[in-house]
This record gives C-alpha cells, sequence and structure tokens, in this order.
C-alpha cells in the first residue's frame, strides 16, 4: 500500500510506484480526498480526486487505487485493506510517524518501509506546481 496526492505525475512519482510493486504481489494506491488535501498541505489539488484517479489509472502502475480516509489518521483504509507492507516516499516521515504511532497499539503487523527518492529529492510535485499557469 502506498499514500499520495499524485496530483502532476512525474518520473518521482513513477519511481516510488515502480519501487513499491516490487515489494508485494499487488500494488494499492490510496489518493486523499480533495478536502483531505486542503487540510494536509493549505491548497487544494490541481486536479480533482477523480482526475488523479483517472490520470493513475493510464499509467498502469497501481493495481488498485482508491480514496483514502476523509477523517485524517482514522486509518479506517488501513484496517479495512490490511496490507502486509506500507511502502512510504521519501518525503512521508510524518505520515511514516503516525503510522508507526497507530500500529504500535494494534496486533496488525504491517512492516513500513522507505523507497528511496528518484534521483535525487529536487523533482517533487510542489515544485512543479508552481510552473503551472
Amino acid at each position: 500500500m502506498v499514500f499520495g496526492v499524485f496530483d502532476i505525475i512525474h518520473n518521482g512519482h513513477r519511481h516510488f510506484l515502480r519501487e513499491a510493486k516490487k515489494l508485494g504481489k499487488n500494488l494499492v494506491t490510496i489518493l486523499p480526498p480533495d478536502a483531505a488535501v486542503m487540510l494536509l498541505k493549505g491548497h487544494l489539488p490541481h486536479h480533482t480526486l477523480s482526475e488523479r484517479v483517472k490520470n493513475l489509472e493510464r499509467e498502469a502502475l497501481a493495481d488498485v487505487i482508491l480514496s483514502g480516509d476523509d477523517i485524517s489518521e482514522s486509518w479506517q483504509i488501513v484496517k479495512n485493506i490490511r496490507p502486509d507492507i506500507i511502502a512510504l516516499g521519501y518525503d512521508q516521515q510524518k505520515l511514516g510517524e503516525a503510522l508507526r504511532q497507530n500500529f504500535l497499539k494494534t496486533p496488525e503487523k504491517v512492516k513500513i518501509v522507505s523507497i528511496t527518492p528518484y534521483k535525487d529529492s529536487s523533482l517533487h510535485s510542489n515544485t512543479l506546481r508552481k510552473n503551472i499557469v
């Protein structure tokens, strides 16, 4: 399982998804609803949730693409899917810490791993967003 906004898909996202897919049989990708993006990042995504889903489907890198929880850090999607592994990007340290804190208290055994950045950490959606007119 991976989490991400995947608003403007770039080679860093592709690398992340390919590497995560190598870790298991099926890759489940969780995208936050637009309102959750607003809370997390302080702005709405450039693309709506349905557009982000369609864009990821075109990439054909995820086996399943789902909308995330409406309530931040409820982790209902994780509890429902029960992944063996959650792969995080190099820039998802806060998410990793929140997941670890939550799942230390539960009997579920979820392995949390980090995926290294594509080439370096300079390729990021925030940088690409600034270039959109």
